[in-house]
């Protein structure tokens, strides 16, 4: 299916969430989950479920018996993607490790969490301008060459105790995988 690229106000969202989790449903079925999810009245509801419709979001279909069904034509993971997008051009303008520093600077990561995002970046490719493509190897190797690219490049790795600029690849491996995320 191809990615849709629709904002959603955050009324919209509420109303896709029912409809991700429980859809297809009727009108009544949606404006009954959202007078009990936010407070909205029947008016409310309705009015989000056709400017939804308009925006390509959704689509309503007559039952053989009854009042319209609606369904989601948006998926919940393009929607997502979309909103991060957005934020990510938004705030950090475009860039992932300034986010992923950002939000890591005031909040410590767990193990966990470390783990987790190695596994994810394992399964990416170090790309460098001038170079050939680099896949990922192991912690110890590529937290070496990937922190002397983002330090050169971008500046964007804080220790503790401040920046790490170029030169300075004397930190532990998991240390060092610790800054980068």
């Amino acid at each position: 299916m191809e990615e849709k690229q629709i904002g959603l106000t955050q009324a919209e969202w509420s109303v896709m969430e029912c409809l991700w989790e429980a859809g297809p449903l009727t009108g009544r079925e949606v404006t009954r989950q959202m007078e009990e999810r936010c407070g909205w009245n029947r008016s409310t509801a309705l009015t989000l479920l056709s400017r939804l419709e308009h925006k390509g979001a959704l689509e309503s279909l007559p039952a053989e018996k009854g009042p319209k069904v609606f369904s989601p034509l948006l998926m919940r993971e393009d929607a997502a993607l979309g909103e991060t997008r957005n934020f990510l051009s938004r705030v950090y303008q475009g860039s992932l490790s300034l986010m992923v520093s950002s939000l890591t600077q005031k909040q410590a990561l767990s193990q966990k969490e470390l783990d987790e995002l190695y596994e994810l970046l394992k399964g990416l490719e170090i790309v460098v301008p001038d170079q050939p493509v680099q896949p990922l190897q192991t912690p110890e190797k590529d937290t070496l060459f990937f922190s002397q690219q983002l330090v050169h490049q971008k500046r964007i790795i804080c220790s503790a105790c401040g920046p790490i600029f170029g030169g300075q690849h004397d930190l532990a491996a998991k240390e060092t995988v610790g800054l980068i995320v």
